[in-house]
């Protein structure tokens, strides 16, 4: 089965092999890596992988506003990325809040992730903001069981978004 990876838009030239071998879905970080072009985007997507971008804290969202309709992931990071068991940056949740809003705006269908400093308390924050995906490391995997942290943070989520918890 193909396994997700992140792919930097200075390997452009590799997309073809990178999707033959691995790629499920395929991440382009903005802000200190250059940049991300439509054009690559609707390649991976023509070859049947799914495509999305991340976006550093410090890095605004609008100016990708108008093509988050090309994408299928939209991550924001939470934290600086580099190590795990950074605080939560609540400053993000605006950027949260300005791509659900626009992805609803446009009837598009692009999940948002968030990624660093994901608690019971944080994850309650980021999904009323409007993510639906996140990621958590030192919340799972720093407890006596990673599978109750799991569903405790899963029913969090769910909770904020308005809906009973119920496994998947």
């Amino acid at each position: 089965m193909p396994q997700p990876i992140t792919l930097n838009p200075s390997l452009k030239a590799l997309l073809p092999e990178f999707k033959k071998r691995c790629a499920a879905i395929q991440q382009y970080q903005n802000g200190s890596t250059g940049g991300i072009s439509i054009d690559m985007v609707r390649e991976l997507r023509a070859r049947g992988a799914k495509a999305g971008m991340a976006l550093r804290p410090a890095t605004p969202v609008e100016p990708f506003l108008d093509m988050l309709t090309e994408l299928d992931m939209l991550l924001i990071m939470t934290v600086e990325p580099g190590f795990g068991g950074q605080s939560f940056l609540d400053v993000t949740l605006p950027k949260i809040r300005r791509a659900r809003a626009a992805i609803e705006g446009s009837g598009a269908a692009v999940a948002i992730q968030v990624d660093g400093g994901i608690t019971e308390e944080t994850i309650t924050r980021a999904a009323e903001a409007g993510a639906n995906v996140f990621v958590a490391g030192s919340a799972v995997y720093g407890k006596d069981s990673p599978e109750a942290a799991i569903e405790s943070l899963r029913a969090r989520a769910q909770l904020a978004f308005g809906r009973t918890p119920a496994r998947e």
